[in-house]
């Protein structure tokens, strides 16, 4: 990893985010953090990350058109998309299509919540080496 490896972190739960912030943080992973979409594309617009790891479901832009903004306006940026699922989404653990009200999405990897920690760390260390 390198000085300038990024990593944006969108989730709405706090206590997720901050769950999630913490372990890749002690990794000596810099990361920036927003709680939804609206937050995280002035983040993306202002900053350049490696990775993208966002929830689907939040409230004012949802994750899927974040990702969607993100691979259209910052292509060389990697996505990881998490979710516990709900109505109208498909993909399963560890796919890389997701398809949310008819709209699909490729990503680098798709995780279903709950997640363990030590998954998510694998997972951002295997997109970013």
């Amino acid at each position: 990893m390198t000085d300038i490896t990024k990593i944006l972190l969108v989730e709405d739960q706090e206590q997720l985010r901050e769950m999630f912030s913490s372990i890749l943080k002690d990794e000596g992973f810099y990361l920036d953090e927003a709680e939804d979409g609206i937050e995280a594309l002035e983040l993306l617009n202002n900053n350049n990350y490696s990775l993208l790891v966002t929830d689907i479901f939040m409230p004012n832009l949802n994750g899927f058109e974040l990702a969607l903004k993100c691979q259209k306006n910052f292509p060389s940026t990697k996505i990881i998309m998490l979710s516990g699922g709900g109505e109208k989404l498909e993909a399963q653990h560890k796919d890389s299509i997701v398809i949310y009200k008819n709209k699909k999405i490729e990503v680098d990897l798709f995780l279903r919540k709950p997640c363990s920690l030590v998954e998510l760390l694998s997972s951002v260390e295997g997109m970013l080496s």
